[in-house]
C-alpha cells in the first residue's frame, strides 16, 4: 500500500474539493498542516434551537448582571444618603450645644443646616432618576465593564461555501468514501489552513490492493481450515477473522536456517510450500577429551503441510527452546 500512495502539497486559504464535487477517487492522509471541514448546512438539525437556548441564556445572564448592577448603584446612593443625614443630625448638634443667646450664629447655623438638607435632597434625587432611567444598555459604563457583559464570539466560523465545522490535523485523514462507493460525490468542503502536505490513495490502487489482499486472506484461511484440526468446524467469522492475523507469511531462501537448536524462541511455524530438512545434535563422550563434544545428524526431509517449532507449547518447563534445527533446502 506505502507504494501506492503520492505526495502532494497544497497551499493555505486553497480548496482541496467542494462539497457536491464528483469524487476524484482520492482518499488523503495529513502529513502536515490544519484544514477545515466546511458544510452548506449545518449536520447538527437541533443548531437553531442551540442557538436560540444559547441566545436566552446569554440573555438572563445579561439580565443578572444589570440587576446586580443596579443594586450595587442603589446600595452605593444609599450609602451617601445615610452619610448626607449623619452630616445633618452632626451640625444639628453642634448648633444646639453652641451658645443660645447668640442669635446671628444661629441664624447662620440655621442656614447651613437648609443648605446641607437642600444639596441631600437634590443628591437623592439625582440618585432614583438615575435608577428609573437605566437601560438594557450599557450606557455610561467604561470599556471595561462593558467587556464583561459583551457576547463571546460564536466558535463556528464562516465561509463563503458555508460554516466550518471541525477542523483535521496531522495524521488525521478524509475522503475515505471516495474509495468504497461507486460514483461518491463530496459531502464537506476542504479547506487549507495553512500549508498542507498530503499522503494521497487513489481508488484503482485501493482495489487492487484489497482484491489481492481479499486473495490472499481466502488462500490462508482454507489452508488453515484444511491443516489445523477444528478449524474448519468454527463458524464464527471473528474467531476466523482471528486466526488470519494472528498467521504471519514469512519467506526463506534456499540455505537459510529457520530456526536452531536450543535457541531461544516465541514461534511455531507451517510450511505451506518448499521442503524443509530437520537436523539435531548427538552427545557422546570422548575418551580424548574431558567434556562431551557431540555432532549434527541428519532427521528427516519435510514438505508442506508440516508443523515444527510445535514443542515450544508442550514443554512442561517453559524454557522455549527448540528442540532441533531447520534448513530451507
Amino acid at each position: 500500500m506505502c507504494r501506492a500512495m503520492r505526495y502532494e502539497s497544497v497551499s493555505a486559504g486553497q480548496y482541496i474539493f467542494k462539497e457536491g464535487d464528483p469524487s476524484n477517487d482520492k482518499f488523503y492522509i495529513i502529513l502536515s498542516g490544519v484544514v477545515s471541514v466546511v458544510l452548506k448546512s449545518d449536520s447538527n438539525v437541533f443548531m437553531e434551537e442551540n442557538i436560540e437556548d444559547e441566545n436566552k441564556e446569554f440573555g438572563n445572564m445579561q439580565s443578572e448582571v444589570i440587576s446586580k448592577k443596579k443594586n450595587q448603584r442603589t446600595t452605593q446612593n444609599i450609602k451617601k444618603i445615610s452619610l448626607f443625614a449623619r452630616t445633618v443630625a452632626k451640625f444639628s448638634v453642634i448648633s444646639r450645644k453652641k451658645n443660645k443667646d447668640d442669635e446671628k450664629e444661629k441664624i447662620q447655623q440655621e442656614e447651613q443646616n437648609r443648605h446641607q438638607v437642600s444639596k441631600f435632597k437634590e443628591a437623592a434625587q439625582k440618585a432614583l432618576e438615575e435608577d428609573e432611567n437605566s437601560q438594557p444598555e450599557q450606557r455610561g459604563r467604561s470599556p471595561e465593564k462593558r467587556k464583561t457583559l459583551k457576547r463571546t464570539p460564536d466558535r463556528r466560523s464562516t465561509t463563503e461555501l458555508g460554516v466550518i465545522n471541525k477542523q483535521i490535523k496531522a495524521g488525521e485523514s478524509f475522503g475515505e468514501r471516495a474509495l468504497t462507493n461507486k460514483d461518491a460525490k463530496r459531502n464537506a468542503s476542504i479547506l487549507t489552513n495553512t500549508d498542507c502536505e498530503l499522503i494521497i490513495l487513489m481508488k484503482q490502487d485501493y482495489m487492487s490492493i484489497m482484491e489481492r489482499y481479499n486473495k490472499e486472506s481466502r488462500n490462508k484461511l482454507e489452508f488453515l481450515k484444511k491443516n489445523l484440526p477444528y478449524v474448519n468446524k468454527i463458524s464464527s467469522a471473528s474467531v476466523l477473522q482471528d486466526y488470519l492475523y494472528i498467521f504471519h507469511d514469512a519467506y526463506y531462501h534456499r540455505g537459510n536456517t529457520i530456526m536452531n537448536e536450543d535457541e531461544k524462541g516465541d514461534r511455531v511455524f507451517i510450511l505451506v510450500s518448499g521442503q524443509i530438512k530437520l537436523e539435531k545434535k548427538i552427545y557422546y563422550d570422548n575418551p580424548f577429551e574431558t567434556s562431551k563434544t557431540h555432532k549434527t545428524v541428519f532427521m528427516a526431509n519435510a514438505t508442506a503441510p508440516t508443523m515444527f517449532g510445535e514443542e515450544l507449547l508442550f514443554d512442561p518447563h517453559y524454557q522455549k527452546k527448540y528442540k532441533y534445527t531447520v534448513k530451507v533446502i
